[in-house]
């Protein structure tokens, strides 16, 4: 966790064990800024990494953006942090 401030990784590792959580999505359109390919979501799946308000709940905090390629094959990642 080298990319976030010091006092987020205090706060996420602080409270993940209550309210954090990963979902998996289909890629956000805001993706396309960020990398020069198709984001088709049968290839490819977004995670999100953060905290929720409370236990079961969406993740509204969020501490970093995954891009996955769903292909075993392709080992693509690509990692937007929280800033």
């Amino acid at each position: 966790m080298d990319n976030l401030d010091p006092a987020d990784v205090i706060l996420f590792n602080l409270q993940f064990e209550e309210r954090g959580g990963a979902e998996l999505f289909d890629p956000a359109e805001d993706w396309a800024e960020h990398v020069d390919f198709d984001l088709n979501p049968d290839f490819f799946a977004e995670v999100v990494i953060g905290l929720a308000d409370e236990d079961g709940g969406e993740i509204n905090d969020i501490f970093a953006r995954v891009l996955l390629c769903r292909e075993k094959d392709h080992k693509l990642c690509h990692i937007l942090w929280r800033e």
